[in-house]
C-alpha cells in the first residue's frame, strides 16, 4: 500500500497524505458519530472521503443536510455513475489514512467495521493553509451528518452503486 502512495506525483501525494486523510477520517466519523450516537462504518468512511477528495462531487454537495440524498443522485448522474470507479481507484491512499489515523490514536477501531473517533482526534473548526483544505475538513463534517439521513449503509452503497 505504502508503494502506491509513493509513486504518486508530488502534487497529490501533498493533497492526499495520509495525515490530511486521516483528518478527513475523523472529521467525517466524528460528525458521524454526533448524529448517530455511534461509530462510522469503515464502508462509509471510504465513500465518503472519496467523495470529499474529488473536487467536482464536493462542489456539487448539497447546502443543507435535509436535502433528499435520493434526488440529490438524480440531479448529479455524473457522480453516480462515476464514483465507483473512483472509490475503488482512491481506496489504497484512503487505507493508508486510516492506518495512519489507527496508528496515532486519532481513530479508534470498533469491531467489527466501525471507526470512531480517538483520544487525538481534531478538535475545534476546521482550519488549514488554504481554502480548499478547510473546505474538504466542512464537507466531511457535512457527510457525516448527511450520509445517516440517507439510510442504513447497505442503503447508501446500493444508491451509490459501490460494493464493500
Amino acid at each position: 500500500m505504502r508503494r502506491v502512495w509513493q509513486d504518486l506525483p508530488m502534487e497529490d501525494r501533498a493533497l492526499l497524505n495520509p495525515a490530511f486523510t486521516s483528518v478527513l477520517i475523523a472529521r467525517f466519523s466524528g460528525s458521524y458519530q454526533e448524529a448517530t450516537s455511534g461509530p462510522a462504518p469503515v464502508t462509509l468512511t471510504f465513500l465518503a472521503v472519496t467523495m470529499i477528495l474529488h473536487g467536482p462531487t464536493r462542489s456539487a454537495l448539497p447546502a443543507r443536510t435535509s436535502t433528499n440524498f435520493l434526488s440529490w443522485l438524480e440531479n448529479n448522474d455524473e457522480i453516480r455513475i462515476k464514483l465507483p470507479d473512483k472509490a475503488a481507484g482512491i481506496a489504497p491512499i484512503i487505507r493508508e489514512g486510516l492506518l495512519f489515523s489507527l496508528a496515532n490514536d486519532i481513530c479508534r477501531f470498533v469491531p467489527p467495521t466501525m471507526v470512531s473517533l480517538g483520544a487525538r482526534r481534531p478538535r475545534g473548526a476546521p482550519q488549514g493553509r488554504s481554502a480548499e483544505v478547510v473546505q474538504c475538513q466542512r464537507s466531511a463534517m457535512f457527510l457525516g451528518r448527511w450520509l445517516p439521513r440517507a439510510g442504513g449503509e447497505a442503503t447508501v452503497l446500493a444508491l451509490l452503486g459501490v460494493r464493500p
